[in-house]
């Protein structure tokens, strides 16, 4: 994948990501705009507050939301919902803002990036996030063998991790871990890159580069395939596929410390293309399609 398609695959998720986090964007291919006091009702611009609401919003089939197949914007955009990557684009500010990570550094020569992940954050199931699972998670994509890929070839998020050092290596089986990417403590992640990379502090905000807990993914990849383990503002509500596999729930994460959502819920009601759409899935407080 070339660099001009990352941008632009980066740029149309950057809008999804930031609403999953309640800031001023618009979720990419859809008409709905989420602040973070308030959400516009459709049609009328009723403002409703923080005191919850469901959204049910249409969209294609996702391939999946686990970060390892996230490809198509429908899965990107619920994982964006799930998951927090190191840090969001925010398009209104026009910058790189903190969401897995609380701070970080750069080196003067752009090669040497040191993150410090936000205390206490956990993923759904109650484990500490730490450095290790964004290790875990960022080698899981670079693997040289497809046993996480569940029948299905090489990762789309692998384009984003080619620049650090030694992920090449470790991609070709010619080394057990990926020299420049260490976990120095819990909560210190350290990524060193081949050279500069002008954009590579903007790409860390995809949903395909979040951390997912080991426990969770070891010895059953096909069951985090359907019900994946996040550590976002969103836990889903059921596996996907249980019962009506048109119907996703999500969820609010109470236990979520970052800016907690406007939404108590969102539900997306899939179809397979635009000829089986009927635009605007109605029922809850909001409805869309996208």
């Amino acid at each position: 994948m070339g660099n001009n398609h990352t941008r632009r695959e980066f740029l149309l998720t950057a809008g999804a990501v930031g609403a999953a986090l309640g800031s001023a964007a618009v979720l990419v291919g859809c008409s709905i705009p989420l602040d973070p006091s308030y959400i516009k009702r459709q049609g009328t611009g009723e403002r409703v507050g923080n005191t919850g609401g469901n959204l049910r919003f249409s969209m294609r089939y996702p391939f999946s939301f686990d970060p390892f197949f996230v490809r198509e914007l429908s899965g990107i955009q619920i994982a964006g919902l799930l998951f927090d990557p190191l840090v969001r684009y925010d398009p209104r500010k026009g910058e790189v803002v903190a969401a897995a990570a609380q701070s970080w550094t750069v080196s003067d020569d752009g090669t040497i990036f040191r993150f410090r992940l936000a205390e206490g954050r956990t993923f759904h199931n109650g484990e500490p996030v730490t450095a290790a699972d964004f290790k875990y998670a960022w080698e899981r994509i670079c693997a040289p063998t497809a046993e996480n890929a569940v029948g299905v070839g090489v990762s789309y998020s692998v384009s984003y991790l080619g620049v650090i050092a030694g992920a090449k290596a470790f991609m070709a089986g010619e080394a057990k871990e990926i020299s420049g990417l260490r976990a120095v403590t819990e909560r210190q992640l350290e990524v060193i890159l081949e050279e500069p990379h002008f954009e590579f502090l903007k790409t860390l905000g995809y949903p395909g580069l979040a951390p997912v807990p080991a426990s969770e993914v070891q010895g059953k990849p096909d069951l985090y395939f359907y019900k994946p383990i996040g550590n976002g503002p969103f836990r889903l509500s059921n596996a996907w596929g249980a019962g009506d596999p048109g119907l996703l729930k999500l969820e609010r994460f109470e236990s979520y410390l970052g800016e907690a959502p406007p939404l108590k819920s969102v539900e997306f009601v899939f179809f397979a293309d635009d000829t089986t759409s009927s635009g605007n899935a109605s029922g809850g407080d909001i409805s869309g399609s996208g």
